[in-house]
């Protein structure tokens, strides 16, 4: 039998960030079983960075999505380092992470450090943040 994935910071995320519900059933009919954080952060990643390199008509959402962001990254219970700094900020475009830098909340900012600085177990390529 297959182990149901943590989907808790999933449950943060959608708590605090209500429109995103409609994108999240869709990936979830799409991938079905294989739903995991990481495919709904990364998702998440997707559509932020869109809204990043687009035009900057945007600025109220993305400080929604990074405001939800922060509290799934200080949710009791939550894998921050993997939700957060590896399926979300890791996955943004670079030039999106540049420009996301101006909306970090201070757990998010300081995941972001400690992801750039290697001190995740993961190393960021050059140039990427």
């Amino acid at each position: 039998m297959r182990e149901e994935p943590d989907l808790r910071a999933v449950e943060v995320l959608l708590a605090a960030l209500a429109w995103f519900a409609g994108p999240y059933r869709a990936l979830a009919d799409d991938v079905g079983e294989d739903l995991t954080t990481q495919v709904v952060f990364n998702e998440l990643a997707e559509v932020t960075s869109r809204l990043l390199l687009g035009a900057g008509e945007h600025e109220e959402l993305v400080e929604a999505i990074f405001a939800a962001v922060e509290q799934v990254a200080l949710a009791p219970g939550v894998d921050a380092t993997e939700a957060v700094a590896f399926a979300f900020l890791d996955a943004l475009e670079p030039g999106a992470l540049a420009l996301a830098e101006a909306y970090l909340n201070p757990a998010t900012e300081a995941l972001l450090a400690r992801l750039v600085a290697g001190e995740l177990g993961y190393d960021l390529p050059d140039g990427d943040a």
